[in-house]
C-alpha cells in the first residue's frame, strides 16, 4: 500500500480554486513583456492575437515610439563650428551661464522666455532647428548690453545677428521679413517717443515737445 497525501476529491479541488485570488494580468504586463512572455504565449496559442492584453501592449508600445520620435529635436554638432565662422573662428563656448546678460537685456525683462544664456547652450549642444526655427531670435533689440556687461567676453549681439542671416540663408524665414522688421523697429520707436513725450507734457505742460516724425 503505498504511502501519501490522500487524492482531493472533485468538489474540494473546485472549492480550492475558487477560493484563490484572482489577478489582474493587465496589472503585471511590463514583467511578462520584460522577458519576451506574451509573445511566447501568443506563439503557443496560450493568448489570442487579438487578446486585450496584446492589443494593450501593442497600443502602448505604438504610442511610446510616437512620443519618442516627438521628444527627440535634431542634434547637430557642427553648428557651433558654422556660427564661430562668422564670428572670426571665436567659439560661443566660453559663456558659463552666470545669467549676467539675461539680467541686463531689456527684452528678458518684457519677455521671459527670451534669455541670452539658453540660446548660447543650445547653440553649444547643437539645438539648432530648435533655434533657427522660433520666433525668439528676432526679438533681440540688439543693443549690445548684454555683450558689454558679460564677464566672459560673449559676443551675443553679433551670435544674435549670425543666428538671423542663417535663418535667412536657409529659408527659415522670407528675405521680405527683413523689411517687415524694419518697419516693425521704426514704429516702436515712433510710438515710445510719442508716449514719452505725451506722459512728459501731462506731468509739466510748459515743456516744449520736438516733434515726433
Amino acid at each position: 500500500m503505498a504511502l501519501g497525501l490522500p487524492h482531493p476529491s472533485p468538489s474540494g479541488l473546485r472549492a480550492r480554486t475558487a477560493a484563490r485570488p484572482r489577478h489582474d494580468l493587465t496589472k503585471k504586463a511590463p514583467q511578462w513583456l520584460a522577458g519576451g512572455v506574451l509573445a511566447k504565449n501568443v506563439a503557443m496559442g496560450l493568448f489570442k492575437i487579438d487578446s486585450p492584453l496584446l492589443v494593450m501592449y501593442s497600443s502602448a508600445k505604438i504610442e511610446s515610439q510616437e512620443e519618442t520620435l516627438v521628444a527627440e529635436p535634431a542634434i547637430d554638432k557642427s553648428f557651433k563650428f558654422k556660427i564661430a565662422q562668422y564670428l572670426e573662428g571665436r567659439l560661443p563656448t566660453n559663456c558659463d551661464t552666470c545669467g549676467t546678460c539675461s539680467a541686463a537685456c531689456p527684452v528678458h525683462q518684457a519677455v521671459t522666455n527670451f534669455d541670452p544664456r539658453r540660446f548660447i547652450r543650445m547653440i553649444n549642444l547643437g539645438y539648432k532647428d530648435e533655434l533657427l526655427g522660433n520666433t525668439a531670435i528676432w526679438y533681440c533689440a540688439l543693443c549690445n548690453t548684454c555683450t558689454v556687461v558679460c564677464p566672459q567676453d560673449v559676443r551675443f549681439k553679433q551670435i544674435m545677428e549670425v543666428l538671423q542671416k542663417i535663418a535667412l540663408a536657409e529659408g527659415y524665414v522670407p528675405p521680405s521679413f527683413v523689411e517687415e522688421l524694419r518697419k516693425i523697429e521704426q514704429e516702436c520707436q515712433v510710438y515710445r517717443c510719442e508716449q514719452i513725450a505725451s506722459r512728459l507734457i501731462e506731468a509739466n505742460p510748459e515743456l516744449k515737445k520736438t516733434e515726433v516724425s
